[in-house]
């Protein structure tokens, strides 16, 4: 995006004071405008919510204040709706568009996903409306500079949700989708239903299943077997590392390095936990912890490709360099973008926190933990043997080791992460 540049982030504050969100919502026909009043009455005390019939009256009430998020009702077929979101991502990238309307065509879904953070499917209920709200909200204040914000929701250079994102989430949002429906959207998309089938068949998930591990065959198989929470997450980390294949030498970094490295932290991390729900999100957590490296460097390739051999020289982890240059790292500008496509917050805040959990202040050993200390151990098991600090992520929490009694199980963890590192 024009005006984005590393010294515009550079001259800015860390924090800034963000106050009450603000929430636009657009919606033509009056009736359904006064249902969201009503609904969302109680929220005026901890959100600023503004109504309007048209996109123009949203444009002008952002002149007067920008908006956090805007909700906006449009027909994905309908021309003038997409020139008003385009016109809306231009003017105003930091604000998070959620958009709702009737089930699409794909080749409608094509046209809107580049141009939205979220795509609702009517009808809805304000339930659901509250939850994505609240997650899209979520990391608001850990990404407060404005010229950060505006290049994570900047999707000109960064992947939009896939298609096949919307899709799903249309599926599931819709009354008696099972597990076919889901399989027919799947097969549409060739890496994503390869990389299922992969997951269906690896030893975490074919050890916590009845399947057997190698033994998944099918799509549908997939889907019952890894959960439909986990196939709507694996499409947008799908979409996530496709989009950037092929641009090693323009990021800096190799994506398809970054794939192998989260999927062995994401196998380690499920194995650290005793319980299936525990271990499922740890597992998630670790195969999109990094995300936010993609982020960096295709929004600051020139300066991002220094990061990591400035950190090897200064023995430093990359996500304290990330922080000196930008006043974040990609753990928080992962977690927030994660936020604005509307993913779980425990899935979020595991994002947001892999580096430093003990500023959640827990006292239990739990899948924010489990990714942080799978992550030191693969770094830990990659270091040169005469270079062991080699400018990486493993400087370990102490705070939080110590607070869940954690110290005396990392050789048992580093039995478990030496053994799945020896078979992947």
């Amino acid at each position: 995006m024009p005006g984005i540049t590393h010294d515009t982030v550079q001259k800015l504050p860390s924090r800034l004071a963000l106050g009450a969100p603000r929430i636009v919502f657009v919606e033509p026909r009056t009736d359904v405008l006064h249902a969201f009043e009503r609904l969302l009455k109680q929220d005026a005390v901890r959100w600023r919510l503004v109504f309007v019939h048209t996109f123009e009256q949203a444009f002008a009430a952002m002149e007067a204040a920008p908006a956090d998020v805007v909700v906006a009702s449009i027909d994905a077929g309908r021309s003038d709706d997409i020139v008003a979101l385009e016109r809306l991502k231009a003017s105003h990238p930091t604000t998070v568009r959620l958009v709702f309307g009737a089930p699409a065509l794909r080749e409608n879904v094509v046209r809107v996903a580049p141009l939205c953070h979220q795509y609702l499917v009517k009808p809805f209920d304000v339930l659901k409306l509250h939850d994505r709200l609240d997650r899209a909200l979520a990391m608001r204040d850990l990404l407060a500079q404005p010229a950060l914000r505006a290049a994570v929701g900047d999707t000109e250079s960064l992947p939009s949700p896939p298609p096949v994102l919307i899709e799903l989430r249309a599926a599931l949002d819709a009354r008696g989708t099972n597990a076919a429906t889901v399989a027919r959207i799947v097969e549409q998309d060739p890496a994503l239903a390869a990389k299922l089938l992969q997951l269906a068949n690896s030893a975490f998930f074919g050890t916590t299943r009845k399947y057997a591990a190698g033994t998944v065959v099918n799509i549908e198989e997939a889907v019952i077997m890894l959960g439909m929470a986990t196939i709507e997450q694996l499409a947008l980390l799908t979409g996530l590392f496709v989009a950037f294949e092929g641009e090693e030498e323009t990021l800096g970094l190799s994506p398809s390095g970054l794939r192998r490295h989260t999927t062995l932290v994401a196998e380690i991390a499920g194995n650290l936990m005793t319980s299936r729900r525990f271990a499922e999100e740890a597992f998630i957590g670790g195969l999109l912890h990094d995300v936010g490296k993609l982020v960096l460097a295709a929004r600051f390739s020139d300066s991002y490709r220094h990061i990591a051999p400035r950190a090897r020289r200064n023995r430093l982890p990359v996500w304290r360099v990330e922080t000196e240059e930008y006043g974040a790292s990609h753990a928080e500008v992962g977690a927030y973008l994660l936020g604005c496509w509307g993913l779980p917050r425990i899935v979020v805040e595991g994002v947001a926190y892999h580096h430093r959990p003990s500023l959640l202040g827990r006292t239990h050993f739990d899948p924010v933990g489990a990714v942080h200390v799978a992550e030191a151990l693969v770094q830990e098991m990659d270091a040169p043997a005469n270079d062991p600090a080699h400018g990486s992520d493993m400087e370990l929490d102490a705070a939080y080791l110590d607070a869940t009694d954690t110290l005396s199980r990392m050789r048992v963890f580093r039995d478990i992460a030496t053994d799945i590192a020896r078979r992947i």
